[in-house]
């Protein structure tokens, strides 16, 4: 009876879940899961504890001889979790930097916040550090946007007719100092842009619009950039 109340109350993922190599939904809750649900049809409850056991056993080792496999052979990956505290949204993220070297980086969605390097040493593999801080902020609350929330930016710019190279090579700088910006920020990253019909429009996939706004005024200010017409959010028109 206990065992059955048990599996009712485990998460209904079958899998441990992957974000560019690392899991992002711990797997102890499956492999729970999947070791009552196999102990499930038989009577003799010691018999029933000892294969459970041993299935547990069995499913640890096969997930993480997965889990080992998975994050060593990505590079460049990034991984973005957020969490809202006391009304503001926090993040924390990590990208590979090389093979060898990760870069963690935290803070308030719209500050630029703290960075550090995690790196591999003699006997210990950067991915397995930083798979350890991924499963804490697991358990504190931390997880991926739900996309469904994100906000469309534009940077919008005048221009004569449909554009001039200049006027091209200017939108490419933008979008690599949006980058920069949002991405620093904990905010978002750019999506490309378009040219035409008198307007030039830098396009951005953000968090939280109106921090964004306020944050690429401020970036954009006495810069080439700062001779925009408007900033504006898609949705809205």
């Amino acid at each position: 009876m206990e065992l059955k109340q048990d599996l009712e109350m485990q998460d209904a993922k079958i899998w441990p879940q992957y974000n560019n190599g690392y899991r992002v939904i711990p797997p102890f809750g499956l492999v729970r899961r999947v070791a009552l649900t196999l102990c499930g049809s038989l009577k003799d409850d010691t018999v029933k504890v000892r294969i459970y056991i041993l299935i547990i056993l069995t499913l640890t080792l096969f997930a993480c001889s997965t889990d080992n496999k998975t994050t060593t052979e990505n590079s460049n990956s990034m991984l973005k979790l957020y969490k809202l505290k006391d009304n503001q949204l926090h993040y924390w993220e990590t990208w590979d930097k090389d093979e060898k070297t990760a870069i963690v980086h935290w803070g308030i969605v719209g500050q630029h916040g703290q960075d550090k390097e995690v790196k591999s040493g003699l006997f210990s593999n950067f991915h397995k550090t930083v798979q350890k801080e991924i499963d804490e902020k697991l358990k504190e609350g931390y997880a991926e946007f739900n996309e469904d929330n994100y906000s469309f930016l534009e940077i919008e710019y005048k221009i004569d007719g449909f554009g001039t190279e200049q006027d091209l090579d200017k939108r490419h700088r933008l979008e690599e100092k949006m980058d920069e910006v949002l991405g620093w920020t904990g905010l978002g990253h750019t999506d490309g842009g378009s040219i035409g019909s008198g307007t030039m429009e830098g396009g951005c996939i953000v968090v939280d619009f109106d921090i964004a706004k306020k944050v690429i005024e401020e970036k954009l200010k006495d810069t080439e950039f700062g001779d925009y017409s408007r900033i504006y959010k898609m949705d809205n028109e």
